[in-house]
């Protein structure tokens, strides 16, 4: 698992600015939230809320996760209409599932004028 020093020279270093500018840049930060087709929790579920945790603890930006169940069929079936063999989809199909989450995390926030998803604690309740 990620430490939280890695974490911060991640986001620092793919966003080209400084610790200082995080909090400017964000209000929340996504991540996504590996259940499976059941909706229960599994080894995955809990590593995704422990990296939400080092991220919230390392950065003081809110985390919220975000149920991420079919994003990577979804992606594959979007790349796949664009023209993209399975075989040629490997590359790009995470970040696509990434968009796609990021996505709905803005289409709900619109649709609830908050931050979607749930906290840290309400996953963790996840059975």
């Amino acid at each position: 698992m990620a430490d939280a020093g890695s974490v911060v020279h991640a986001f620092t270093h793919a966003l080209g600015c400084d610790f200082d500018d995080l909090k400017s840049l964000f209000e929340v930060i996504y991540v996504g939230l590996p259940l499976n087709l059941g909706g229960a929790s599994t080894q995955s579920t809990t590593n995704a809320i422990d990296l939400a945790e080092i991220i919230e603890d390392a950065t003081g930006i809110q985390a919220r996760l975000i149920d991420e169940r079919l994003t990577t069929r979804s992606a594959s079936n979007l790349l796949h209409s664009a023209g993209r063999s399975s075989k040629n989809q490997r590359h790009v199909i995470d970040a696509v599932a990434a968009l796609l989450i990021l996505e709905q995390a803005i289409a709900l926030e619109n649709l609830i004028e908050g931050f979607a998803g749930m906290s840290i604690e309400e996953a963790r309740q996840i059975g």
